[in-house]
């Protein structure tokens, strides 16, 4: 009797979908001219690359799929990714606005810095 009890129990804690929220990181903060002067110069060179590198990683290389998706999140939209259990494997899958994503364009929203994903040790297509 007890057995059949653990075992809806784990079976009930399997079948159980975790969810993780994730939204859009905060950019590169753009400086006026006037902020910019007022600071010492090596500061005032790291502030300028940062800037440059962020443009060109966030607007001049993103696919239209990519820049899509980046939008409806500046929009307010977040990702929200679901672990599902198959056979023996959990997989992640990834959506915005109940539409799945695919996980080339999460890698390019986090090789850009537009996203942090988490750590999702123990899943198959992490």
């Amino acid at each position: 009797m007890k057995n059949s009890a653990k075992s809806k129990q784990d079976m009930d804690a399997t079948q159980v979908r975790k969810e993780i929220h994730i939204g859009l990181l905060q950019p590169v903060k753009i400086y006026s001219a006037k902020e910019l002067a007022a600071m010492p110069l090596s500061q005032m060179i790291q502030c300028r690359n940062a800037q440059e590198e962020y443009y060109v990683k966030s607007e001049l290389s993103l696919s239209d799929q990519v820049r899509q998706v980046k939008e409806s999140m500046q929009a307010g939209e977040v990702i929200i990714i679901t672990f599902e259990e198959k056979r023996i494997h959990t997989y992640a899958v990834f959506k915005l606005a109940g539409q799945i994503l695919s996980k080339r364009i999460i890698n390019q929203l986090t090789h850009r810095g537009l996203i942090k994903l988490p750590d999702m040790e123990g899943v198959a297509n992490a």
